[in-house]
């Protein structure tokens, strides 16, 4: 029903001449197909957003589908094109201080160098998103990024560490939980 609720939208946007709400609309529809694994729909739709994006030059727009890329990329272990689309992202999400993205595509970042075992590199995108989240006082933000450095530690061999970040993620998990009670 969302896409097909979604398509009439595009449709209306296309009517009314409204560039960025078709952009709007099909990367929309890329994340359903994303989350019902259909990648290749997922890329199309996500592809003429950013399309859209860069005829109207559509800055923040752009950081998003070039996000939004990223993540396909990632689905799909293309480690290198994902880092280079959250890089892009950055670059954009700098200009507009939008530190809460940036640090998301620094986390993003860290996992793919997880994976491509350059540890030294993912722990450094983490330890700069650890510093962005604790200057907006993003706790949940903190709490998965104490995570991924627990995870970077682990697979270094360094139980210690590891522990260490993985208890601060601990209780900050447990700190959001009672709040939310």
């Amino acid at each position: 029903i969302a896409l097909q609720k979604y398509f009439e939208a595009y449709k209306l946007y296309i009517q009314k001449k409204k560039k960025k709400g078709q952009a709007n609309t099909l990367s929309n529809i890329g994340l359903i197909y994303a989350d019902i694994h259909k990648d290749k729909e997922a890329m199309e739709y996500c592809e003429q957003a950013l399309t859209i994006r860069e005829k109207i030059n559509d800055e923040y727009g752009l950081s998003i589908s070039y996000t939004n890329l990223a993540s396909l990329y990632s689905n799909l272990n293309e480690m290198n094109k994902c880092i280079a689309f959250n890089q892009k992202s950055i670059d954009i999400k700098t200009k507009v201080k939008d530190d809460y993205g940036i640090a998301i595509n620094l986390n993003n970042m860290a996992s793919e160098y997880t994976k491509l075992k350059q540890y030294d590199k993912a722990l450094a995108l983490n330890f700069d998103a650890e510093k962005i989240r604790i200057k907006i006082d993003d706790k949940f933000g903190l709490c998965t990024t104490y995570e991924a450095i627990g995870h970077v530690f682990s697979k270094l061999k360094n139980n210690k560490k590891s522990i260490d970040y993985l208890k601060k993620a601990e209780s900050i998990a447990v700190e959001l939980d009672s709040k939310s009670k």
